[in-house]
């Protein structure tokens, strides 16, 4: 499984984000871009690569937790494109924060110049076939990527 692009909407300190990884991808820098001479600790390097395994697995902390500072009713889009077995995949994840709250799982492969949805009926039977489909489960994933 690589990830290829990794997309955020209202996600910790990002209104927005669209970011290809890089091939061959071994470290991200940040740059603090409102003090030059300081370092970059609370840039947000942390948060980006978190939303892969949030895509991939959904929240291990309340939806909440992971929403853009000051706005509880926003909704939240953490979407990761990502090739496996010569395939292209895509996992989007949405939480509108406005009411009780409200989860949307949708998977898909690009086939013939097209994304085809691969989302199941219920949540937890889309999530089995993204694990099936990558091969790892979450335990395993964050024991052999973090």
């Amino acid at each position: 499984m690589t990830p290829m692009r990794v997309k955020a909407e209202n996600y910790g300190p990002y209104k927005s984000f669209d970011w290809e990884v890089p091939e061959g991808l071994t470290a991200v820098v940040g740059v603090n871009q409102l003090n030059q001479g300081v370092n970059s600790n609370g840039s947000g390097k942390t948060k980006m690569l978190e939303a892969i395994p949030l895509a991939l697995f959904g929240p291990s902390l309340p939806w909440s937790e992971y929403l853009s500072a000051g706005n509880p009713d926003a909704t939240c889009v953490i979407e990761l494109e990502f090739q496996h077995a010569n395939h292209l995949y895509r996992v989007r994840r949405t939480y509108v924060g406005k009411g009780r709250g409200k989860t949307v799982l949708d998977f898909e492969r690009f086939d013939d110049d097209a994304w085809v949805t691969l989302t199941q009926e219920r949540q937890d039977e889309t999530q089995s076939l993204i694990e099936r489909t990558i091969g790892l489960t979450e335990s395993t994933f964050s024991h052999s990527v973090f």
